[in-house]
Parts: structure tokens; sequence; C-alpha cells
């Protein structure tokens, strides 16, 4: 709840700018009639789904972390002279513990490169960074796969030591 809560976060990505006060109070109804603790870690992932499962006893962790360790990334990263993660909108939420940050912390001296739809966040601590819209305006979501593809091409064949 609040400024860094469900509502405020996800609520403009996903074109509810002018709602998030009311999301925000619909969201605190729902609080309180359930109880719970809405600061836990994780309450607000996925618009409030984190509350819903804490409040149903699961257990909160990270996502992209657990994903990250199944399939093996810190040894895909190893020996990589250039690691390229993406995100749908690289935000201030992105340094967060979204995949992003996970793939950020497990290049550790590696450089990282980040493709993202959109880039509203600060880029400097990154290799490089590719926003599609900005590159490629209305086309990247009309064509996303191609427009990504020219991106990631450009980013791989431009990359020089």
């Amino acid at each position: 709840l609040g400024t860094d809560g469900a509502a405020a976060v996800f609520g403009p990505q996903k074109g509810g700018a002018s709602l998030v006060d009311e999301l925000d109070a619909n969201l605190a109804g729902w609080a309180r009639l359930l109880g719970g603790d809405v600061d836990a870690p994780g309450s607000g992932a996925a618009g409030g789904v984190g509350y819903a499962l804490q409040w149903w006893g699961a257990e909160t962790a990270s996502g992209a972390r657990r994903v990250a360790e199944a399939i093996g990334l810190d040894r895909a990263i190893d020996g990589c002279d250039l690691v390229v993660t993406g995100e749908g909108s690289f935000d201030a939420q992105s340094g967060s513990g979204k995949a992003v940050s996970v793939v950020r912390d497990l290049a550790g001296d590696h450089r990282v490169a980040v493709i993202a739809g959109r880039i509203e966040a600060d880029t400097s601590a990154l290799a490089a960074a590719r926003s599609l819209s900005e590159l490629h305006g209305g086309r990247a979501l009309e064509d996303t796969e191609a427009v990504l593809a020219v991106v990631a091409r450009t980013l791989a064949e431009g990359w020089r030591d």
C-alpha cells in the first residue's frame, strides 16, 4: 500500500494511472478485512497477488532468483563477455528483485546490457541499454519479435571490448 505499493507501482504500468488512489483504497479495504502483514516483503508483487498468497500461507521468495537457480544461470554466465537481459519496462522497480537485478547480481564482474521496451531508470551501471520503443517507436509493439531481433543483433555486432 502507499507510494511503493501495488497500485502505485503497477497501476500506471497497466494503464490505471488515474485510478491509483482508488485502487490503493480498495486494496487497503481488503487488507483490513483479511488481516495479515501488508508490509511483508513480496506482498505487493504482481499487483498484490503476493499478499493474497501469503495470506493463504505461501512462502515468499524471489521468483527471478528461483528461476535463475533452477536453470543454472550462474554457470551459464561464467565465461561470458557480455550478459544481455531484458524487461518490458526498465524502471525504478527493476533494481528491486526483478529479473534484471538478479541477472546483474549473478553477473558479478561481467558486463551487463539491458534491452527493454522502454527505459525510465538510470542505466549508467550497465555496459549498454537499448529501448525498443525509443529506437523503433510504435513498431516496437506492432512487431516486437522483429524489432527485438534487430536491436539484439545491432547490440551484439556493435559490442567492443
